[in-house]
Parts: C-alpha cells; sequence; structure tokens
C-alpha cells in the first residue's frame, strides 16, 4: 500500500505501529503539506467493535480544539483500509525524548506536563476521558511544545459504553490508576490526573512508574524527586 483515498494521500515511510494500527508520515497530494495517517490493520476490520472503536477515536479527536491536542483533519475507508488522518507532529514523543537523553530537568517536566493538563482540561469538559495517558502518548512539536495523541480507548460521555465491558481492563500498566484495572468503563477524569501523575514521575526520573498510588505509605518510592514535587505527584495518584 502506498496510497490512500484515490492518490490523495501517498505514505511515504512509517512513523510507528502497534497491536491494532500503522501510523504513516503521508504527503497530502491536494493541500501539498505532510500528514500523520493512522491506518487501522486490514485484518481488524472485520471485527464490528474494533472498527468502531476507531472510527470513535476520530470522532473524538475531531470534536477537540487545543493546541495541546493532535487535530484530526479527515477520516476515511479505501477498499479494506480504515484510517484517520492527523496534523504531523514533527518532534517525536516525550518516551522517545527520555529514551535519547534521560529524566528531565524539574522545570521542562513540569512545563510539559502543565502543557498537556490544558488539552485535557479541554477534553474533560467535553465529557471525554483519554484512559491511556503516557509518554508514548504525549508528541512534540518540532519548538518542543506538547500534544496529546492516540484517544483510541478514550470514554465520551455515554456514547461508547456499549464498547467497553464492565469489568474489562484498558490502558498501560504503570500508569494505569487502580480503579481503571478493575473497570476501564467506569472511570472518570480522575483516571487521566493519576495518569498524568505518572507521567509526572517518568520525566522526572526516566524510570517506569510502579504501584504510585501507595507513596504515601512507601516513601522510596519518590525517592530523589524534587521536594516541592513530590506532594503533587502523591495527590494525582
Amino acid at each position: 500500500m502506498t496510497q490512500l483515498a484515490q492518490g490523495r494521500y501517498e505514505l511515504r515511510s512509517t512513523l510507528g505501529s502497534g497491536g491494532m494500527a500503522t501510523v504513516y508520515r503521508a504527503w497530502d497530494t491536494m493541500l501539498h503539506v505532510e500528514r500523520a495517517i493512522k491506518v487501522l490493520e486490514p485484518r481488524l476490520t472485520k471485527s464490528e467493535t474494533l472498527r468502531t472503536r476507531f472510527l470513535n477515536e476520530a470522532r473524538t479527536m475531531a470534536r477537540l480544539s487545543h493546541p495541546a491536542i493532535v487535530p484530526v483533519v479527515d477520516l476515511g475507508v479505501d477498499g479494506e483500509h480504515t484510517f484517520l488522518v492527523m496534523e504531523l507532529v514533527e518532534g517525536g514523543s516525550l518516551h522517545d525524548l527520555l529514551a535519547r537523553g534521560g529524566p528531565l530537568p524539574a522545570h521542562r517536566a513540569v512545563e510539559l506536563v502543565l502543557g498537556v493538563l490544558e488539552g485535557l482540561q479541554v477534553a474533560h469538559a467535553a465529557g471525554i476521558v483519554h484512559r491511556d495517558i503516557k509518554p508514548q502518548n504525549i508528541l512534540l512539536t518540532a519548538t518542543g511544545q506538547p500534544r496529546l495523541s492516540d484517544f483510541g480507548i478514550a470514554h465520551v460521555s455515554d456514547a461508547t459504553k456499549q464498547l467497553t465491558r464492565t469489568g474489562s481492563v484498558m490502558g498501560t500498566v504503570g500508569f494505569m490508576a487502580p480503579e481503571q484495572r478493575i473497570s476501564a468503563r467506569r472511570v472518570d477524569a480522575r483516571a487521566d490526573i493519576y495518569a498524568m501523575g505518572t507521567t509526572l514521575f517518568a520525566a522526572l526520573t526516566g524510570e517506569m512508574p510502579i504501584e504510585l498510588y501507595a507513596s504515601a505509605f512507601d516513601e522510596d518510592l519518590l525517592a530523589g524527586l524534587p521536594e516541592a514535587l513530590i506532594p503533587v505527584i502523591q495527590r494525582s495518584t
């Protein structure tokens, strides 16, 4: 596959892939700009639930307008390929940044988290809970500004309850609030706040957060962090 939408989008390279989809760098031949295109794995398009979840991601992101949220600009189906088109964010992810350079200075980690929180506030006001905030899903522009991406398992008020069974677990262990491990369907905005606290921990340490909800009882979990940020992480988790 080298093109989509009757040749409008030319796929040029792979930016990343996961269990459900692959993200490509692409050229929009109509508007003459580069895009990021997320393509659902063809074998999964036969699943009505997964295809609906994918389409919901596009519609969820399209509802949100904020500089800290990656905008969706198009959605389409081309043969066996279902895809969404996003603005290309050039600077990689926070995960990439940590892998290259290790822990961030406190002021930079706080700056990035605050930027994401501004976008998250808009999502929560629209009734959207992300449910999978982590460094991999925080992208950085060429100038280092954060943008929240990947709303693939977001919960939208009552619109997607039928897609998440009571008791089903969705998210990423380490960044996932304890209540989300019991039932992803029942979580609210506080689960995203938990994930932001664990993301701040990861940005400050370069390490995977483990059971940070227990930090009030085990001080060693937050040992070595800037003293002023310890209560912030404890409160959020």
